[in-house]
Formats: C-alpha cells, structure tokens, sequence
C-alpha cells in the first residue's frame, strides 16, 4: 500500500534498473493513516476530505491549498490553563463531537492536567 492510500502492483524492470506499475486501485481517501495531520478529520462524503477541529487552524495553508494535509492544524488561542489572569477569557474545555462519547465526570480533573490535549478515562484516570 502506498502513503496514498491506493493499493499498487509493480514490477522490476531489469533492463532500464526501475518498477513499473501495472495495477493501482485507490481504497477510501480516510483509511490512509494520519491523512489529515494532527487535530485534523477526515470526513468521505465532504470535500476536501480533511478539515480542521473546532478551535485549530491549517498548519500550513499553502500546504492544504495543493492538497498535502500531512501537516495537520494547529490551536488557534493557547491554553488558559494555570492562568489565574485569565478569568475573563474563555476557559478551556474539551470539545464533543458526535460519533464520540466523553464522560460526564472526568472532564474536570483532565482540564487540571496542563499537558492535557485530549483524554480518555477509566477508574485510574485521565
């Protein structure tokens, strides 16, 4: 499989030293691993197939525009957290999106985590 996403079959041309590709098939655009980057989805039925999360910016917008999404997004604020100054300003929480679940509880003792970017929880924590 190439980083593509598409399925390839090639041959060693012995006489001019290089492959030759003689059957290519592209499989689904999402499947091909880590397409759109960090804090970047992939979403089939949409186009272009990669968009940022709520809160992130492209990377790299020259990259995207060409269709290279490998950069992925990035925070549009900085995290408020271990900001008392910050009382005014939005305070950080985490985002739900459908498709996903997040527990109800949890959240706040992630948020105390200033290293947190997402979490997953069981009975030993965040």
């Amino acid at each position: 499989m190439h980083v593509s996403g598409q399925l390839k079959q090639l041959t060693w041309l012995e006489g001019s030293k290089e492959w030759n590709l003689f059957w290519a098939q592209l499989g689904q655009q999402c499947d091909v691993y880590a397409l759109c980057g960090p804090f970047g989805t992939c979403n089939q039925n949409t186009l272009p197939f990669c968009n940022c999360l709520t809160g992130f910016n492209s990377k790299s917008g020259n990259d995207w525009y060409l269709g290279d999404y490998s950069g992925g997004c990035v925070r549009r604020t900085k995290l408020q957290c271990g900001n008392a100054s910050a009382a005014n300003q939005e305070k950080d929480r985490f985002q739900e999106y459908s498709n996903m679940k997040l527990l109800e509880h949890p959240q706040s003792s992630c948020l105390k985590e200033c290293s947190c970017t997402a979490y997953a929880y069981d009975r030993n924590g965040c």
